[in-house]
């Protein structure tokens, strides 16, 4: 396992999704990065599939599953879907507590 962690997140609104880990293995000289995709969490509000109120905890809860994914990565474990939604829908739980 190694010492330190980077994350590095870029935007990114092209791409397909709302966020994506990137393991930089093709390149021996690449690093691990988070994209996101502030674009299609904006066409949400616009859409009105969720509130504006909402769109802070939604880029949060992308990029908390893409950091997961990173520290995985990080930690040579294997990825597991099914233990980072886990996680994810521990957050959205205390999310509703925090505001109800």
């Amino acid at each position: 396992m190694k010492d330190r962690i980077k994350i590095e997140v870029h935007q990114n609104d092209w791409m397909p999704g709302f966020a994506a880990f990137h393991k930089g293995k093709k390149n021996p000289n690449s690093k691990p990065f988070i994209t996101i995709n502030i674009g299609s969490m904006l066409a949400l509000v616009e859409n009105k599939d969720i509130e504006k109120s909402e769109l802070p905890y939604v880029v949060a809860e992308c990029l908390m599953h893409e950091i997961f994914h990173s520290l995985e990565n990080w930690a040579n474990v294997e990825f597991s879907e099914k233990r980072v939604e886990k996680l994810i829908t521990k957050y959205r739980k205390s999310i509703k507590k925090g505001l109800s």
